[in-house]
């Protein structure tokens, strides 16, 4: 079953020269997306088949900073 999942950027054609699928990209962008979130690195790494968070280092260059507020109330954790 594997093997059609990871066929099918393969078989999908694009329009109007657009730029083929390519799971290695696809992989990226939904890696970067999480870490983007704030998604603890372990938690990403996991997910994506990793042994450690240090394999998610070439992807950061990709991540926007938090915002100062986002950070800090991550931090400091939620309160009510």
């Amino acid at each position: 079953m594997l093997d059609r999942l990871s066929a099918g950027p393969a078989r999908h054609r694009p329009p109007n020269g657009l730029p083929a699928l390519s799971a290695r990209r696809l992989r990226s962008t939904w890696i970067v997306n999480l870490l983007a979130t704030g998604i603890s690195p372990a938690v990403v790494a996991t997910a994506a088949g990793m042994t450690s968070p240090a394999g998610l280092a070439p992807y950061h260059q990709w991540v926007r900073p938090l915002p100062r507020k986002e950070v800090l109330r991550l931090l400091h954790g939620h309160r009510r």
